[in-house]
Formats: C-alpha cells, sequence, structure tokens
C-alpha cells in the first residue's frame, strides 16, 4: 500500500515552509528532497539523499544528464559504475539553487494521517 497523496507544481519557492516534501524533475526521475529553510526567492536549504561528494551549490544549473538532453546528445549518458570506485549516496544538507521557469518542481501534500511526519519533526527525522 502506497501513500496517498496530491503533488503541486511550485510557482514561488516562498510558499514552501520547513518539512515540506518536494520533487525536482531531472531528466530521467523526480529527486526528492525535505526543506528545511527558504534562503532566497532561488534557493532553498534541504536534506536529501545523494551520491555526490560535493553538492548543488558547487555545480552548474543543469547536471551533465539534464545538460545531454537538452542538447539532444542523450547517446552521451553515462551509467555509473557498479563497483568499488562508485560513489557511496548519503543524507545531507545542501543549499540547492532552483530556476523555476526552467525547471519543474512540485510539492507533495500527503492525506490526513499518511505522514508519520510533518514540517519540523520531519527535518528532525531526516
Amino acid at each position: 500500500m502506497g501513500f496517498k497523496y496530491r503533488k503541486a507544481k511550485v510557482r514561488s519557492l516562498s510558499t514552501l515552509k520547513p518539512g515540506d516534501h518536494i520533487r525536482v524533475y531531472r531528466t530521467l526521475y523526480f529527486h526528492h528532497m525535505l526543506v528545511i529553510r527558504v534562503i532566497d526567492k532561488n534557493t532553498l536549504h534541504v536534506i536529501h539523499y545523494t551520491g555526490q561528494e560535493k553538492c548543488c551549490e558547487e555545480q552548474d544549473q543543469y547536471s551533465s544528464m539534464q545538460t545531454a538532453a537538452i542538447a539532444g546528445t542523450t547517446s552521451s549518458l553515462l551509467l555509473a559504475p557498479t563497483d568499488e570506485s562508485a560513489p557511496k549516496a548519503k543524507i545531507m544538507e545542501a543549499y540547492v539553487p532552483f530556476d523555476l521557469s526552467v525547471q519543474i518542481l512540485e510539492q507533495l501534500e500527503y492525506e490526513p494521517g499518511d505522514a508519520i511526519n510533518t514540517g519540523k519533526k520531519a527535518i528532525a527525522r531526516a
């Protein structure tokens, strides 16, 4: 049995609050995050699960996969190595920039009673 939720397109980061569950479309999948706080009109402080040593604030706006897809060069996509050299995923905090004019960002809102932890309690649990 899965969770019941409603997805709503985020049109302004200012509408988000601590503990909100959000997801951003990244070419082949949705990347999920929890909002810690809104930094400014283009940046969120989030908790997310990632395999990258350094996160979003040091990257270009688009990942290499997004850039390849936008350029129409999907053949340049590479799969991550499966041996010990592959980066280990971990839960981490990051400052993530968003450009809502080109990125699809959604807030997931759960049915009453479905979400175990919400708001600041969700952040503390993460």
